[in-house]
């Protein structure tokens, strides 16, 4: 995927998880590094590129419903039923992502008293007051500078 993820917007980049989901590893990030950045001195040479309309009909592409996989799959991780039956209410701020989508859908199923309290996608970023450096980060932990 293409994110700016935990680093300022203007600084988007790759971010690979592998099957695991957690975080790569610096082996496997230092491969990915290498690669883009041999293809970006060889002009992007190497890289196969095929038409929006031609990768629809790809034997190869296939649809797949990532947001009622996800709801399904989250009672297998998370007691739902619980959630449920707690009767408590929940606010939810998705904090600008595109996860947005995904709330009202869980609380349908879940039958859960969920209020989205913020609906915007914001790939900006403008919702994030900025780190001692006046640039945005998701990462609370960005290095403090030297004072001495």
């Amino acid at each position: 995927m293409i994110t700016p993820s935990h680093n300022p917007p203007h600084d988007g980049g790759f971010k690979y998880n592998p099957p695991n989901g957690g975080p790569a590893d610096e082996v496997i990030t230092g491969w990915i590094e290498t690669k883009a950045n041999e293809f970006l001195d060889r002009g992007l040479k190497g890289v196969n590129r095929i038409s929006f309309q031609k990768a629809l009909s790809a034997s190869t592409t296939h649809r797949y419903d990532y947001l009622n996989t996800y709801i399904a799959e989250l009672a297998n991780v998370v007691d739902m039923d619980a959630v449920s039956q707690a009767k408590i209410s929940l606010g939810v701020d998705p904090l600008g992502g595109a996860g947005v989508h995904y709330w009202e859908p869980i609380a349908d199923r879940y039958k859960l008293n969920l209020t989205v309290v913020n609906q915007a996608v914001d790939p900006t970023f403008r919702f994030m007051t900025v780190d001692w450096d006046g640039q945005i980060r998701m990462d609370p932990s960005s290095p403090m500078p030297c004072s001495g």
